[in-house]
């Protein structure tokens, strides 16, 4: 309550300020020039890195969605869903969702308890650059990145004064109004967005965990409600940057959110009254970034300092014959305290030295109240990280990079990694590209102290991972092809997993011997310009196996060599979006082959999950006058009303609509 206050109130502050602030600075004429493209030769930072940058068209096509769906639509990583609204975790490359590292304005916002990131609550609108580092190109941002690594950051706006409207209105009472109001000068910009999104979340589904009369064949089942996954999630971000002379750049980010979200009840529930079992979580999150950026000719030096402060508040009450039973009251609160130092010292144009220190306080303090179980710990984590890149020849690049992770409960080995690239036809662009490194991933708070299950004699992670690619870029008139393929096999000793404890009633964690992840990677953009019509493309292909080779004797061998649980074979996803003069049309679609929810991979129907195709459409209008920019767009998700479940019992939304409004000053 005192956070969702703090956020109001701030916001009224900050808006009543910034309209003084626009009057002031607003200029009486204003000259909009068209957006145009730079070509520069290959920088010698992204030497045989396996990156993807997010087009900018892709974030604002997403601007009304999470980060979960994003990924999911945009991206080869895999996003496992719990429900519209609930939690969602990433599977980059097939590996565990705490593989996947996450920074945000450089400071790591995985949970130091859980390890993973839950991207429902990262809202599309407040990202303004998003990258994704494919297996060994992870090194460069993170540590423990065994799949990968996802950078998410924020940046000034080219416009010093302008006020940005969205109101969405879609299906079962969800409602999501967005507001960013930019004011300043070249010099001191500000910038302040709010999110605000609720929804009753009440949808209809065939539920094929029940029978109402056995059919012949396949029987009959009920049409359910989605109960308790009602949700409001409230998000301030506010931004301050400072152009500083002699090439000094000072920045201030500061989010703060609060949500409040049922957890749906499985499909197989019996009880019908959702007053007789509440399951709720609470969030209320606090990060702050100030940085420091010094440019010359030579030397970059940056500088970070943050915090970050999360409050998890899980509940499950049952309304029982002697009254309200709570089985579970866990609250848990964690601080981390961030500081960042890092240079780059071109030596020439061909040769770029790089030193980064990084520095992480975690403190957490994790109680579950009806069993009075938990545990208090502090983590201090040490990560330094050298690497240096060389141009050798016009066509040939080299990169060597180490990293050593230092903790208080774990000291990692040192990880190297080599990279190179090699240009083969310049005409197009054409590069080979290859890496290797041996990783580590040391294990989470909850995997080594959780009561009960914790085991502190976990090792670490240890995986040595080989990528092989190739990719193009070609551009020709009005038109623009980047393409890129990627081959990658990891094998991870030490692998962490829970499993059920023999006594029953929890789980334990574990280390099994090896699990091995190989696959291939494939991504596809296209821009094309003709006469008053812009068309542009972009597809994704993966390839993910996935194989537990556990010792037999403690993991059991009906689930040794086969898929891992809830890792899909195939994806695919495409994205299509035609403008034309004040009109735009817009095609989403993506695929997920069958996922298994057993170790043993059983084909038997409720031990595993179909594939499923989902498609979305959306059409829209941009109307122009001398105030400002009306946009209008409507979109139809799911057109094809496919019944699917990402989590076994937990039941997506069918098809749905939603309508757009904005408006830009």
């Amino acid at each position: 309550m005192i956070l969702k206050k703090t956020i109001l109130i701030t916001t009224l502050l900050f808006l009543i300020y910034s309209g003084t602030i626009a009057q002031l600075s607003m200029p009486k004429d204003t000259i909009r020039l068209n957006e145009i493209d730079v070509w520069a030769k290959k920088n010698i930072k992204n030497t045989g890195i396996t990156k993807t940058v997010i087009d900018t068209i892709v974030l604002r096509e997403s601007v009304t969605n999470s980060l979960s769906e994003l990924l999911s639509q945009n991206t080869t990583i895999f996003i496992k869903h719990y429900g519209r609204g609930s939690l969602a975790t990433a599977s980059f490359r097939g590996t565990a969702p705490s593989h996947t590292q996450v920074t945000w304005n450089g400071m790591k916002i995985n949970s130091p308890m859980l390890g993973m990131v839950d991207f429902s609550l990262i809202p599309s609108y407040f990202i303004d650059d998003m990258s994704l580092w494919h297996g060994a190109s992870s090194v460069n941002m993170s540590d423990g990145a065994l799949g990968g690594g996802i950078t998410l950051s924020n940046k000034p706006s080219k416009d010093n004064t302008n006020l940005h409207l969205i109101q969405s209105i879609g299906n079962y009472q969800t409602y999501d109004s967005y507001i960013r109001l930019n004011y300043g000068n070249d010099k001191l910009k500000f910038s302040t967005r709010l999110y605000n999104a609720m929804s009753d979340n009440d949808f209809t589904y065939t539920n094929y965990s029940k029978l109402i009369e056995p059919d012949f064949i396949y029987g009959v089942h009920p049409i359910d409600t989605n109960k308790n996954g009602n949700y409001r999630n409230i998000h301030l971000l506010q931004e301050v940057y400072y152009k500083a002379p002699k090439n000094n750049y000072f920045s201030f980010v500061c989010w703060l959110y609060n949500s409040d979200r049922g957890l749906p009840k499985l499909g197989v529930h019996l009880n019908n009254n959702p007053k007789l079992n509440i399951n709720k979580q609470v969030d209320n999150n606090i990060r702050a970034v100030a940085s420091w950026r010094k440019v010359s000719d030579k030397l970059k030096i940056l500088s970070r300092i943050g915090y970050a402060y999360n409050e998890l508040i899980y509940t499950l009450k049952n309304d029982t014959d002697n009254g309200i039973y709570t089985a579970i009251n866990s609250e848990s609160k964690i601080s981390n305290v961030h500081s960042e130092l890092n240079t780059d010292y071109y030596l020439s144009n061909d040769f770029l030295l790089t030193v980064k220190l990084n520095y992480n306080l975690y403190y957490v303090d994790s109680f579950e109240k009806t069993k009075h179980i938990g545990y208090r710990r502090f983590r201090n984590e040490l990560s330094s990280f050298f690497a240096a890149r060389y141009k050798a020849f016009d066509r040939l690049g080299l990169a060597y990079n180490v990293r050593r992770t230092f903790s208080n409960d774990n000291i990692t080995p040192f990880i190297h990694v080599f990279l190179a690239d090699l240009l083969i036809w310049e005409k197009y662009n054409l590069y080979l590209k290859s890496s290797v490194v041996r990783n580590y991933h040391v294990p989470t708070l909850n995997d080594l102290y959780f009561l009960p299950g914790g085991n502190p004699d976990l090792k670490v992670e240890d995986g040595q991972t080989y990528d092989l690619g190739m990719e193009f870029q070609s551009g020709y008139k009005n038109s623009m092809v980047k393409a890129e393929a990627t081959c990658y096999w990891s094998d991870i000793k030490n692998w962490i997993t829970w499993i059920p404890n023999p006594r029953g009633g929890y789980s334990d964690a574990i280390n099994i011997k090896k699990v091995t992840t190989k696959g291939i990677e494939f991504k596809l953009t296209i821009n094309k310009k003709i006469k008053n019509t812009l068309i542009y493309i972009n597809g994704n292909f993966a390839k993910n196996i996935s194989l537990n080779y556990g010792d037999r004797s403690s993991w059991g061998d009906e689930s040794y060599g086969k898929q891992l649980v809830y890792i899909p074979k195939y994806s695919s996803g495409l994205l299509t979006k035609i403008e034309w003069k004040n009109y735009y049309f817009t095609y989403k679609y993506n695929y997920y082959s069958e996922r298994y929810t057993t170790s043993s991979n059983e084909l038997r129907r409720r031990d595993k999950l179909p594939s499923y195709y989902m498609s979305d459409f959306s059409v829209g209008k941009n109307i122009k006058n001398q105030y400002g920019t009306l946009g209008l767009k409507l979109s139809v998700n799911n057109i094809f009303n496919e019944e699917y479940e990402s989590v076994l019992r937990r039941p997506m939304i069918g098809r749905n609509f939603t309508l757009i409004i904005s408006y830009k000053i």
